[in-house]
C-alpha cells in the first residue's frame, strides 16, 4: 500500500491515472482557503465541516500532535476544545469542471487535494485501492525513478500539510464571523455547516488577509455528540448537546 507518514514519506505502490474521471463525481472536496475563495468565486457550493477535540485531551501522540496544530482552541463549558474546521466543495454529479469528456477544465490550477489523489491527506491514513474509484489498471508497481506523480507526491503532500496548520486561525476568524459554533467529536462525526455563498465568501477573503499570528478570541462552542462519548465529555466539563434545534443551520454527520 501507499502509505503517508510524517517523516518520511514512504511510497511502496506506483499508480497512473487512467483519466476514467470516476474520482470527479458525488463527494466532498477539501479546500484550502485560496481554492474556496476561487470556488465560491466561480459559482461553486462550499460547506464546512467541524470536528474538535478536548484540550489538552489525551497524550499527545503524534497524531494528537497532528490534530491540535490543525484546529484552533475555543472554549467549551467550563473546558476547551481544538477545533478543526475543513472547506469542502460539495459535488452532487460531475465536477463542475469536467468537461463533457470527463477532462478537467482547470488542470493547471486545480486543488491541492487533486493534485495528490489518490494518496491520501492525513499522514496517518494509510491507502487502500479498494476504497478508491480508480480501476485495477491504474496501480502498476512502483517505479520512483520515472513516475512523476511519485517524484512530486513527497513536497505536495508537506504542502498540504503546512497550508493546513497555517490556516488553522484564519478558519477560526472565518468561524467567528459567520456565528459557527458547533462542532462534532473528533472519530465520532462531523458538524457540516451551509454558510450563505456571499456572506462566507466575505468572511473567508478578510481572514485570507489577516495576519494569522494574530490573537482572537472565538465565540463559546458546542460538542454535538448522539453516543456514551457525550456524558463522557460532559463529566470534563464540557458544553455538550444531543439534539440538534430545530433551527440550527447544519447538518451531524457520522464518521
Amino acid at each position: 500500500m501507499l502509505i503517508l507518514h510524517t517523516e518520511p514519506l514512504v511510497v511502496s505502490l506506483g499508480f497512473s491515472c487512467t483519466l476514467c474521471g470516476k474520482c470527479c463525481h458525488d463527494h466532498s472536496l477539501p479546500l484550502t482557503m485560496g481554492e474556496a475563495i476561487t470556488w465560491l468565486e466561480e459559482d461553486g457550493q462550499v460547506s464546512i465541516y467541524c470536528e474538535a477535540i478536548q484540550a489538552p485531551g489525551e497524550p499527545m501522540t503524534p497524531r494528537m500532535a497532528h490534530r491540535k496544530r490543525r484546529g484552533f482552541e475555543a472554549a467549551c463549558g467550563d473546558g476547551r476544545i481544538h477545533v478543526t474546521a475543513i472547506l469542502a466543495a460539495t459535488l452532487t454529479g460531475p465536477c463542475k469542471n469536467l468537461d463533457a469528456d470527463s477532462r478537467c477544465m482547470i488542470y493547471e490550477r486545480r486543488p491541492l487535494v487533486c493534485q495528490i489523489y489518490p494518496a491520501e491527506i492525513s499522514p496517518f491514513v494509510e491507502l487502500d485501492p479498494k476504497n478508491k474509484a480508480c480501476p485495477p489498471e491504474a496501480w502498476p508497481m512502483a517505479e520512483p525513478d520515472n513516475n512523476p506523480f511519485l517524484q512530486y507526491l513527497p513536497s505536495l503532500a508537506e504542502k498540504s500539510r503546512q497550508t493546513d496548520y497555517s490556516e488553522a486561525s484564519r478558519k477560526g476568524l472565518v468561524c467567528a464571523e459567520l456565528g459557527i459554533d458547533t462542532s462534532g467529536l473528533a472519530d465520532e462525526g462531523y458538524v457540516r455547516h451551509f454558510p450563505e455563498s456571499g456572506a462566507f465568501l466575505a468572511a473567508l477573503k478578510r481572514a485570507f488577509q489577516a495576519d494569522p499570528a494574530s490573537a482572537f478570541n472565538p465565540q463559546p462552542w458546542k460538542l454535538f455528540s448522539r453516543t456514551l462519548a457525550a456524558r463522557t465529555q460532559e463529566s470534563h466539563g464540557l458544553d455538550v448537546i444531543t439534539e440538534k434545534p430545530a433551527d440550527a443551520g447544519y447538518q451531524y454527520l457520522r464518521a
